[in-house]
């Protein structure tokens, strides 16, 4: 496959807060690395974040903003959206719909399959990020990164049966800088010389401050870190009190990984956030600021990767102020809660679900043999293409995008079928007409100078598939095997490839049912000339003989005789 196009649906603001923003930030950072193209569709996005954007070389697309009442659907989160996920659908297909795009990515708690179903028509590949498992969706992916005891049932007629689903904290999205700075860090043992504060970009009801309260009343002897976001509606305030206590405030940090690896434990919210800390063996007290952080924080607080204090609406200072204390004057359940994060995640997340789009996007060529004449065309082919795998058996096929049968002779099985978004085969005819063997060799021999070569669905039944494309072949009817060859595979690439670009385009026709010609397998004894007839009359069985496999040859006095030709390359 060339380079990916990917779009990003999302949204950010005081109500959403940041986390949907920055996790799909951190993938597609990760996919720019190799060179995709990456656009962001959203709403009334914060200036800040399209200025991250622009300076990634990332496009922002944006939604018109809605002024007055909105139709709204019933999802649980669909005041989010702010109006209909009809309405949200249309207005995005018109942002993105002039392309196909690879891949949409839509990371949103007021969209499901309604949304995603309109965007088939513009992406051959859908994922959805979520942490809810409260609706349906028509995704190709899915991806949850958090951690439930019963993560492998949430999803059940939630997403249909050929969606991958990327389930827990191995496939957690943190940036690059936590995987690198894990390497540095070991788990915590000794007294805390260092508290991190932070509860999200936005915060909407200030548990910074609450947090910074509790601080300035135990009045330790620490160093305290305070990292807030640009849009903190108490900004000012915070950035005050921290003067007046000499903590260090951070205003939009890009250093919170080396941050986290210094501190000694977090006070913090209970999204996104939970796996940076996890990452980095950060022991931590966690506050739920939204409904969808509770399971996430209440199962990490279980498992004991963290010390989980409940809901914003059920936490009280009294229990922050005896939370603190505990660590402060407990180094074993430090180093419990140190040990248990690290186990959780290690980082690769990212990596991880790239592979996995990657591995989506995967083109592979079967060919039974190794050693047949289109070889060298495909492996020339196939060097200047990433994600391209060419193998000679079944067995070796690891699943992906679109399957190109050429020159095959394997039957394949469902199972392998359905391990492709497309299973297609090369047919040298003009099918439904001459199914069956080499079906260009047996044109030439009937003195015919124009080849089609289609391009079908694999089916059960062998060259019934449905018609995708065709191109024809022009002869003059002196071009020998070799030459003939060279426009027959230059022509089939030329399938391959508009097969692969035009995917989304491409309505297959199925065959029509009409009586069709099926053309034998050739032999050895298919090669046979009669000496009894002119060089004229047989020379079409001499320019498609392959002096290699089936050689011409005839027969005179017992003895078996070849005949090779070739055009002369100069005058005698």
């Amino acid at each position: 496959m060339d380079h990916l196009r990917i779009a990003f649906r999302t949204d950010s603001n005081h109500e959403i807060g940041t986390g949907h923003f920055m996790r799909c930030l951190t993938l597609a950072d990760e996919l720019s690395q190799q060179r995709s193209e990456i656009s962001f569709v959203s709403r009334d996005l914060p200036s800040h974040f399209q200025h991250m954007l622009v300076e990634r070389g990332m496009t922002y697309r944006s939604l018109p903003s809605l002024n007055g009442a909105e139709t709204m659907d019933e999802l649980a989160h669909a005041k989010w959206l702010k109006t209909s996920q009809i309405n949200d659908a249309n207005q995005t297909l018109e942002l993105l719909g002039s392309v196909t795009w690879d891949w949409i990515i839509v990371d949103h708690y007021a969209l499901d399959h309604r949304f995603e179903k309109q965007m088939r028509s513009i992406t051959k590949y859908i994922m959805v990020i979520d942490d809810l498992a409260d609706r349906v969706h028509d995704c190709d992916v899915l991806l949850d990164q958090n951690f439930y005891h019963d993560q492998q049932h949430r999803y059940i007629e939630k997403v249909q049966t050929h969606c991958r689903q990327l389930l827990g904290p191995s496939y957690a999205l943190l940036r690059p800088e936590f995987k690198e700075m894990r390497q540095f860090v070991r788990q915590s043992a000794g007294d805390v010389r260092k508290i991190l504060v932070f509860f999200g970009g936005v915060d909407a009801v200030n548990l910074t401050g609450t947090a910074l309260e509790v601080l300035i009343d135990l009045n330790l002897d620490v160093q305290v870190d305070v990292v807030i976001g640009l849009q903190h509606t108490h900004k000012s305030d915070i950035k005050r009190l921290c003067n007046q206590h000499y903590f260090n405030c951070h205003v939009e940090t890009a250093h919170m990984a080396e941050l986290m690896a210094e501190a000694d434990l977090a006070i913090g919210a209970g999204g996104s956030s939970n796996w940076e800390r996890c990452c980095l063996g950060l022991p931590s007290i966690v506050i739920a600021t939204a409904a969808n952080q509770v399971p996430i924080s209440s199962e990490l607080g279980r498992l004991g990767a963290c010390l989980y204090l409940g809901s914003i609406q059920n936490t009280n200072l009294k229990e922050i102020k005896e939370s603190i204390e505990l660590f402060i004057f407990s180094q074993p359940e430090l180093e419990k809660k140190s040990r248990i994060a690290l186990s959780l995640t290690n980082g690769n997340g990212t990596c991880c679900v790239t592979q996995e789009m990657q591995n989506k996007m995967r083109v592979e060529i079967l060919n039974s043999d190794k050693n047949h004449p289109i070889m060298s065309y495909l492996n020339d082919w196939g060097a200047s293409r990433i994600n391209v795998n060419i193998v000679h058996s079944a067995n070796d096929l690891l699943g992906g995008y679109m399957l190109y049968l050429v020159a095959c002779g394997e039957i394949l099985s469902e199972d392998v079928i359905k391990k492709f978004k497309h299973a297609l085969v090369l047919h040298a005819s003009d099918v439904p007409i001459g199914r069956g063997w080499s079906p260009h060799i047996w044109s030439v021999l009937e003195g015919k100078n124009t080849l089609t070569v289609s391009l079908l669905e694999v089916e059960s039944k062998v060259d019934r598939g449905a018609i995708w494309l065709k191109t024809k072949i022009k002869l003059k009817g002196h071009e020998l095997l070799d030459e003939i060859n060279d426009k027959l595979f230059k022509a089939e690439l030329g399938l391959i490839t508009k097969g692969m670009c035009a995917a989304q385009e491409i309505s297959p026709r199925i065959q029509e049912n009409v009586k069709s010609n099926y053309f034998p397998k050739r032999t050895p004894k298919g090669s046979r000339l009669n000496i009894n007839k002119s060089l004229i009359d047989q020379f079409n069985l001499l320019r498609v003989a392959d002096k290699d496999r089936y050689p011409a040859f005839f027969e005179y006095l017992g003895h078996k005789y070849i005949v090779n030709i070739e055009k002369a390359s100069h005058e005698f």
